[in-house]
This record gives C-alpha cells, structure tokens and sequence, in this order.
C-alpha cells in the first residue's frame, strides 16, 4: 500500500479511507514529492526504475525529477509550502507537474533570486519543449523580497510564474 511509501511525508490524512483513494491516484505519477524533516524526497514510482533523490534543496529534487524523464511523466507534489526555490527548467516534451491542490502546495521564489538574472525568466522556464503541465499549484514570486523591483520602470530581471517560449500545447 502507498501508505507506508508517502507515509514518511508530513499529512494531512488520518483515515485509510482518504489513502486509499489517493493511492489510486498517485500509483500514476512517476515521481511524489513531500518533505521529511528538513529534506525534500522525490519517492518514484514502485514500477520504476528510477531514483529516489533527497536534499535540503527543493530546486535540487525537482530538478533532478524532470531531468530524469526523458520521455515525459508526472511529478505530484504534496501539500506544502516549499519556499527559497531557484528557476526550474524544464528539459523534456510532455512534463507534467501536479500540486495535491492549488490553495495548498505553493512554491515561494527565494529571496533576492532576481539579483542573478537579467531580463525576464520565470520561477519555471520552458523554452523549446511542447507539452507541458502545470496544475494545483500556487507560484509566489516573494516581490517584496527581491532586489530589483522598481514598479516596472525596467526590464530587468523581471521574474514571470512561468516563462514559456518557443514551445506549443502547454496547459498553465
């Protein structure tokens, strides 16, 4: 039972009920994604081949689960707030990137991300590859805590949700 596989993740269930509606669910993603203590742990899919990957660094282990699907997949990521995050680029056609829900699982721009940026980028980046999903996820660009935010009176390292160019048939 996936119970005992996303049980390390901190929950909001209680009742077998709700987890077993879940596990029918997530049993389809190839990657879940949740926090363990201090560590963020991308768990894949039992009927895969693919690693589990660990850090204190969420960028690091949702960057290391796109990187690996070379064929496209899905990655659920629980309810949370994953804050301090880096860009994230996306490396292959047909990622799909899911939030257990949209009020809940908030991904959070780290602090002065902008000062090694020029020009416009996003929290997740995808240039030249179709297919993309984004879905239940809130993105915060943490504004007041970036460090060149002048009301739009420049380009500069102007930080998007999402920056998607010179792709097709991506769902936001």
């Amino acid at each position: 039972m996936l119970k005992e596989k996303i049980g390390l993740f901190d929950s909001n269930y209680e009742d077998d009920d709700h987890y077993n509606q879940i596990d029918q669910e997530i049993m389809r993603d190839d990657y879940v994604i949740g926090k363990e203590g201090v560590n963020y742990v991308a768990i894949p899919n039992s009927r895969s081949d693919y690693p589990r990957y660990q850090d204190t660094d969420m960028t690091v282990v949702l960057q290391a689960c796109i990187d690996i699907l070379v064929n496209g997949g899905k990655i659920f990521i629980k309810a949370g707030l994953y804050d301090n995050m880096g860009q994230v680029l996306i490396t292959h056609n047909g990622i799909i990137i899911e939030g257990q829900s949209k009020y809940t699982t908030i991904l959070k721009l780290a602090a002065g991300d902008d000062a090694g940026h020029a020009g416009m980028y996003g929290l997740i980046d995808n240039n030249n590859y179709d297919n993309f999903e984004l879905r239940n996820i809130a993105l915060d660009g943490n504004g007041l805590n970036q460090t060149k935010i002048d009301n739009g009176a420049s380009v500069t390292a102007i930080c998007m949700g999402v920056y998607c160019q010179f792709t097709a048939n991506n769902i936001i």
